[in-house]
This record gives structure tokens, C-alpha cells and sequence, in this order.
């Protein structure tokens, strides 16, 4: 049987992780292909999914998983640094208060959302400071603060891109009681610095043609790490008392 390209990406990333691991990759959607990579305890209670709604330049590929007791949705996505009228005519900003109106309405029961991926947002010179009304990473931090959401590199203050001090990869969530309060701190957030090891100089930073062997070779962005516990009962049924146990904890 002919396979088609996502088939083939899946298959050739089963065969490398092995056989312990699921894979899903999306369609392609503007030139672009999301995949989740799984194991146990991890299960998938639904086939990972393109969104059509909000309506992005690429669509969101989610997935919707349980592990132990916590049952979460992933929103996996890639929002555009900027548009254009061959493509798609929105930036940033815009798509900030496309997703902001999504959280806003949807109706969904399920509380635990976790947003990751590339937001192309905030700009190094910004900081956790908010930056210039208007600007779209003022969208940006109107969604995270309307929403009571954290970032954890964000937090963390750990640059994702290999370039320069941006902080454009995240995982987004709503800590609280009734959210995702499975999170285990921010002490359990690592950014994956690979990048270094194209460092030949060991000078801490990346010239320009260590840059470019990297960024295609891998990518040029870090990956981003976090820990969530499984052991706790379900915060979207109903208001409980909860008490800590063993340490068991989902990467």
C-alpha cells in the first residue's frame, strides 16, 4: 500500500524511538507537520486531531491523553511571526486574540489545556516586563494574564531559540486548583540546551556557521522539558482535598 507522507514520518519516528512508544503526525497544514510521541503510562483517549477552530494559519494538532489519574489535552501549535497575503494575512497579534477568544467560549469539560509549542513571542527585550500596548507581544500577555495562564520558560527566564535570548517555546497552562495543578513546579522545567554541542569554539555562544549547521541539521529552537503528577485525584470532577503521596511524575 502507498503510504502518505504523515504515514511515512510516523513510521520512520516509531522506528527510531521504538516499539514502546505511539506516535501521531498531523496532516501537513501551511507547509508544516505536528506529531505527539507517547508511551505508558500515557494513553490516548482520542485519534490527535487538526482544530478547525480558532481558525489559525496552521491549525492546532490536538491530542487528548490520560496518565494515572490526570487526563489532560494537549494543543500542540505554531503561530505565524508574520503574514502575508500569499499565505495567511494575520500576525501574531492576531492570532493571540484568536486563541484568546477560543479559551474564552469553548465549552469543553475538560479543564487540564496545555498549550505548546512555538508562540514567536516575547521578544528577549521584553522580559517578564509588559511590553508596549498594541505590540503583539502585548496580545501575547494579555491572553496568559486574562486567562491566569503561566509560561514556564517564561518563568524560568531560559531563551529557546539558538540565535539570540528569545523565549518563543512554551508550555501554557492555568495552575489552579480545578486546572492543571498537576504541574510539579517550576523546578522540574528543563530547557534541552543540544545547541551546544555545535558549539566548537566552547565559547557559550553560536557564530554564524555553527548556527546554520544546526538550525539544519535539528531546528533552531531548544526543546523545553516538564514534569506533571499522575497520582492525584481528578481536579475537573469536583472540588476535593488533596494530599500529596509518592512522588509520581509525567514528562
Amino acid at each position: 500500500d502507498t503510504l502518505n507522507i504523515s504515514d511515512e514520518a510516523r513510521e520512520l519516528l516509531a522506528a527510531k524511538m521504538g516499539p514502546e512508544y505511539k506516535v501521531a503526525v498531523s496532516d501537513e497544514t501551511t507547509w508544516e507537520r505536528f506529531a505527539f510521541i507517547w508511551r505508558e503510562p500515557v494513553v490516548s483517549l482520542t485519534k490527535p486531531y487538526l482544530m478547525e477552530n480558532p481558525k489559525l494559519g496552521r491549525k492546532p494538532f490536538v491530542g487528548e491523553f490520560r496518565a494515572g489519574s490526570f487526563d489532560f489535552m494537549v494543543v500542540n501549535l505554531h503561530l505565524f511571526w508574520d503574514g502575508s497575503k500569499k499565505t495567511y494575512p494575520h500576525t501574531r497579534s492576531v492570532e493571540f486574540k484568536l486563541l484568546d477568544d477560543w479559551l474564552a467560549y469553548r465549552q469543553d469539560e475538560e479543564l487540564d489545556v496545555i498549550f505548546a509549542g512555538d508562540f514567536n513571542a516575547p521578544n528577549m527585550y521584553y522580559g517578564t516586563q509588559f511590553p508596549p500596548p498594541l505590540s503583539s507581544h502585548y496580545f501575547f500577555y494579555e491572553f496568559l494574564s486574562r486567562h491566569g495562564l503561566v509560561s514556564v520558560t517564561i518563568e524560568k527566564g531560559i531563551p529557546t531559540s539558538i540565535a539570540n535570548q528569545n523565549i518563543y517555546d512554551h508550555f501554557i497552562f492555568n495552575p489552579a486548583h480545578n486546572f492543571v495543578e498537576e504541574f510539579s513546579g517550576f523546578d522540574s522545567v528543563k530547557v534541552v540546551k543540544w545547541d551546544l554541542f555545535y558549539d566548537k569554539n566552547q565559547d557559550g555562544r553560536l557564530d554564524w556557521n555553527e548556527h546554520t549547521k544546526a538550525r539544519e541539521a535539528v531546528t533552531d529552537h531548544r526543546l523545553v522539558k516538564a514534569k506533571f503528577r499522575i497520582d492525584m485525584p481528578d481536579d475537573d470532577e469536583e472540588e476535593v482535598s488533596l494530599t500529596t503521596r509518592d512522588d509520581k511524575t509525567l514528562d
